[in-house]
């Protein structure tokens, strides 16, 4: 008697079926398709103290984080072929989710993430497990300097109005009512470089507009402007009137306003100090 495939039903032919050929055919015609628009059978595994991908069962495994978990893979063939599989993982920061020691991010430190929303991780083997290389489709988080806690700078995780298809945009959102925040931090570790490194530089066409040294300070050209320019200039905050407000105090700096009543340049250093401009 016949039996069929368990994924896609091909027939088994028993000695002695009839008609050979419609069956046949029939199941060429359904490797064919499978070929042609391919349908890859997915798994679910149970979500526990340990959630168990079994390569038996599927290359795709789709999980909602429920609780913490450490993933395992099984049955992982043999170093003879290298592997393919996809994790379908809804709310992974929803509790602890942890990854064996055999996996390997090819970003270079592991992903974060979404509390709530889905993930697709993609994974591959080729020493039978020993070492899974990882990494996420369109990440919400680019991980500049994984050793650095909490180094994480969100490309774009925010909902921003974007003014032309050209602009690179950074945008994050400040959701921790109470703490200190910051929108984007670089750090450089510096143990031998030349005076007058520099740590942000921005330019058009070559020429530099903007740039931070190393030792602190900013630059904003790097010629001199045409006494019938127009554009850049370095701009300074206005004030209709004396301030009277005390600035946050900045270390190894002093707040300055321009006052457009008085036409005066006031300087903070303890008091407000001005000077009037001529």
């Amino acid at each position: 008697m016949s039996t069929t495939t368990t994924v896609y039903g091909l027939v088994k032919h028993a000695r002695g079926d009839t008609p050979w050929d419609v069956e046949v055919n029939a199941d060429l015609d359904t490797i064919d398709a499978e070929i042609a628009r391919p349908r890859i059978p997915f798994n679910s595994p149970t979500v526990g103290d340990t959630t168990t991908c079994d390569l038996n069962l599927a290359r795709v495994f789709v999980f909602t984080v429920s609780q913490a978990t450490t993933l395992a893979f099984t049955n992982v063939p043999s170093a003879s072929f290298a592997v393919r599989i996809r994790l379908l993982i809804t709310n992974g920061a929803a509790f602890t989710l942890t990854f064996p020691g055999a996996v390997t991010w090819l970003s270079g430190s592991s992903q974060k993430f979404k509390a709530a929303g889905v993930d697709e991780v993609e994974m591959l083997t080729k020493d039978a497990g020993t070492t899974w290389y990882a990494s996420m489709r369109a990440p919400a988080n680019l991980q500049i300097n994984g050793a650095v806690a909490g180094g994480i700078v969100s490309i774009n995780n925010t909902a921003l109005t974007v003014a032309s298809s050209n602009d690179v945009i950074i945008g994050s959102t400040f959701n921790s009512p109470g703490n200190l925040l910051i929108a984007l931090y670089i750090n450089v570790t510096d143990t031998s470089s030349a005076a007058g490194s520099v740590l942000i530089r921005a330019g058009v066409g070559g020429a530099i507009v903007f740039k931070v040294p190393k030792e602190g300070g900013i630059v904003t050209q790097s010629a001199a402007l045409a006494t019938t320019a127009t554009r850049g200039f370095a701009y300074m905050p206005t004030c209709a009137g004396t301030p009277t407000g005390v600035p946050t105090a900045e270390t190894g700096c002093a707040a300055m306003v321009y006052d457009t009543t008085a036409n005066k340049i006031w300087f903070y250093n303890g008091a407000w100090r001005g000077v009037v401009v001529a």
